[in-house]
């Protein structure tokens, strides 16, 4: 998936059937590598983006959404753009996305 111009990798269905961790959310190839167990000369490309670019060009490297892997979402609130979440420990936390665009 591309947002801003930055390439992730995403697994929508992932949050749904593991309760609600967050270990692949908007993913790099190195997160997605060391968390998924995927080899690197593998990819789940959705087919619109197969067809526009070659699947071997597809790089995601931004991680600004890094410091929620491993985290559990709890909630969320769209108009002041904060992910509410929780560690494995019970810990809870909030993200803020408004400088992600």
């Amino acid at each position: 998936m591309t947002i801003n111009g930055k390439n992730y990798h995403v697994d929508p269905t992932y949050v749904m059937d593991s309760g609600n961790c967050l270990s692949y959310f908007m993913m790099t190839d190195e997160q997605r590598y060391k968390e998924g167990n995927f080899k690197k000369d593998s990819m789940c490309i959705a087919c619109h983006y197969k067809s526009d670019k070659n699947g071997n060009e597809y790089t995601a490297d931004d991680d600004f959404f890094a410091p929620l892997w491993g985290k559990y979402l709890t909630s969320f609130d769209h108009e002041k753009k904060i992910i509410y979440y929780k560690d494995i420990d019970g810990n809870t936390g909030e993200f803020d996305y408004s400088a992600f665009g």
